[in-house]
């Protein structure tokens, strides 16, 4: 049975087996409507739960390179602990748009930045013009 299963085939004999694809494998067009057997996961359901949410707890490194038991944060962790500070330094520009990975300032402290202007709540964003902008606005021209 297990030799025709890696050929892709089910022998009559092996039907007691069928869901087992090592014992009983027959190779599905798509016209059929059976899905695919897809072995359970190997891993803890806090792996599990933890992964769905793109965490990878310590006891669960032990399955990296298993995206669905052990998810890696997709930036340095100097990047998630910024964020939360509403920063992004440097470092961590390229995920701009993902806030667990590059905090951004609110909307009041960018219309205030585009008048050239700094709140106090966003002298923390010194350095991003786009969020801080204490700069000289001259006085419109008349021609």
């Amino acid at each position: 049975c297990k030799r025709a299963a890696k050929d892709g085939k089910c022998l009559p004999e092996c039907q007691d087996y069928k869901g087992d694809i090592s014992c009983c494998n027959p190779v599905q067009f798509p016209t059929t409507t059976v899905p695919p057997v897809r072995p359970p996961p190997t891993c803890e359901p806090i792996c599990l739960s933890e992964a769905k949410k793109g965490k990878c707890p310590s006891q669960c490194k032990k399955y990296e390179g298993d995206s669905s038991c052990c998810a890696p944060p997709k930036c340095k962790a100097i990047c998630m602990s910024e964020a939360k500070k509403g920063k992004c330094p440097t470092e961590c520009k390229q995920f701009k748009g993902d806030a667990k990975c590059c905090g951004e300032c609110s909307s009041e402290c960018k219309n205030a930045a585009k008048s050239n202007q700094c709140l106090p709540q966003c002298e923390i964003y010194k350095g991003d013009t786009t969020c801080c902008n204490p700069g000289y606005l001259p006085p419109p021209t008349t021609r």
